[in-house]
């Protein structure tokens, strides 16, 4: 009798100890680190904050469970954060289609594939046979790989949904999430930084196509202040990087919604060195039916359809006060290696038709070896300024010119050399 009672006890106990850490002191309004320990995709991990039982530390905190145990913490806290110690080096976490996608993320976290120890555990003892001396070797960097290669289609990577405002996203690699978005952001003020999307883990070759993504990075008509920076790599999807705010306004003034995002530095249609392509297969940067954003910070933007598009759907909100300045489009940074687009290097107005693109600058970039125009201006686009650029050796082949034709927008201290370097469809080439 006295065994039947100390077993039911101790069995009460540990499930009362369970109960709480899967709560993840849910009563706190602290915020709280949790680490992924298993590169298993499971629905029954365990992500405590705080040291446990040595019977409880053994149960392993799956990345799924790290997201359901950060989503369940008061709001207002945080942001929190979710540190790796999967083994060591490259590890992969696969997305399993039985258990669905990953939970949306709906509070503040920083998400650190960098907090993953990046060399391989030396032997001990070092005269163990084939211990290889204990020499330490680094992982390709990012070491953490999230993949939708059994995740079944079309799911996303992750998703910063409505409660995440604040959040970070760094050095993960995303791919293979077919149709999929490698992320999907729906709230404010966040930072994706580091992040690979669509490649192997040293950008070099592009995902399997039988598992193409649709878009790197997704931006939708509830996110704001979003910062795209710090090198990402987002190749080899359908599209790279897209800002879409359609259906989603500002009532009180004319134009489409000002999301204020910004896509500064990064690596988008090319590798991660920045010396080849791996294209997505048609827009490295599209903008649509947004205003206010930065696309610029010395971007490598290349091997796409199109380099960078800004348009509009609809004339009662016009697209405006779009920033498409400083970067690199079509070549690399020196300008000598041929990475052209296989269409435009940059596009106002042309994706779409019936919206008017207004008030953007198209300004101090490098726009060469695309295989159309340079930077092409459709009718819709009024009221634009191109200007300080230099568009060479665009379709070079082709050298009409016409530049006797007013121009509905301003250009100024270009250099250009051919009618395809630069051009809109109201003005000829409208060189200055």
């Amino acid at each position: 009798m006295i065994t039947k009672n100390r077993t039911l006890l101790v069995g009460l106990l540990l499930g009362g100890l369970i109960t709480l850490v899967l709560g993840v002191v849910a009563d706190s309004a602290e915020a709280v680190t949790v680490t992924v320990t298993t590169k298993d995709d499971r629905d029954d991990g365990v992500c405590p904050s705080k040291p446990l039982a040595p019977v409880l530390s053994r149960i392993p905190c799956t990345l799924r469970a790290a997201i359901a145990a950060v989503n369940s913490q008061p709001a207002g806290a945080g942001p929190h954060r979710i540190n790796f110690a999967v083994g060591y080096g490259n590890q992969t976490i696969n997305v399993l289609a039985y258990l669905g996608p990953l939970p949306a993320i709906t509070r503040p976290v920083f998400i650190d594939g960098q907090s993953q120890q990046r060399y391989t555990k030396p032997c001990v003892p070092l005269v163990l046979e084939g211990c290889g001396g204990g020499t330490l070797t680094p992982c390709h960097v990012p070491c953490i790989a999230v993949s939708g290669m059994y995740a079944g289609s079309p799911v996303d990577g992750l998703t910063l949904a409505a409660g995440s405002d604040g959040s970070t996203i760094r050095n993960l690699l995303i791919n293979n999430f077919l149709n999929g978005v490698g992320i999907r952001v729906n709230s404010t003020n966040n930072f994706i930084q580091g992040n690979y999307i669509g490649t192997d883990a040293a950008g070099t070759f592009a995902q399997p196509s039988t598992y193409k993504m649709d878009t790197g990075v997704f931006l939708g008509s509830l996110s704001f202040n979003t910062t795209i920076n710090a090198g990402n790599v987002i190749s080899g999807n359908k599209n790279g990087v897209v800002i879409d705010a359609t259906g989603m306004t500002q009532n009180y003034v004319d134009i489409a919604k000002r999301t204020n995002h910004n896509v500064l530095g990064n690596r988008i249609g090319t590798n991660a060195a920045g010396t080849a392509v791996i294209g997505n297969d048609m827009y490295g940067v599209y903008i649509k039916n947004a205003s206010a954003n930065v696309v610029g910070g010395g971007n490598l933007i290349g091997g796409n359809l199109y380099g960078v598009s800004v348009a509009s759907s609809t004339s009662v909100y016009p697209t405006v006060e779009n920033r498409v300045e400083s970067n690199f489009i079509g070549s690399d940074a020196s300008g000598a290696t041929d990475l052209g687009n296989a269409h435009d290097g940059v596009n106002l107005g042309g994706a779409l038709t019936g919206g008017l693109v207004k008030a953007t600058t198209v300004q101090g970039n490098l726009v060469k070896y695309n295989a159309a125009r340079g930077i092409w201006l459709v009718s819709i686009a009024k009221g634009n300024t191109v200007q300080n650029n230099t568009a060479v050796q665009n379709n070079i082949d082709l050298t009409d010119e016409n530049t006797d034709v007013p121009c509905a927008n301003l250009w100024a201290n270009n250099v250009f050399e051919t009618y395809y370097d630069a051009s809109e469809v109201s003005g000829g080439h409208c060189i200055s």
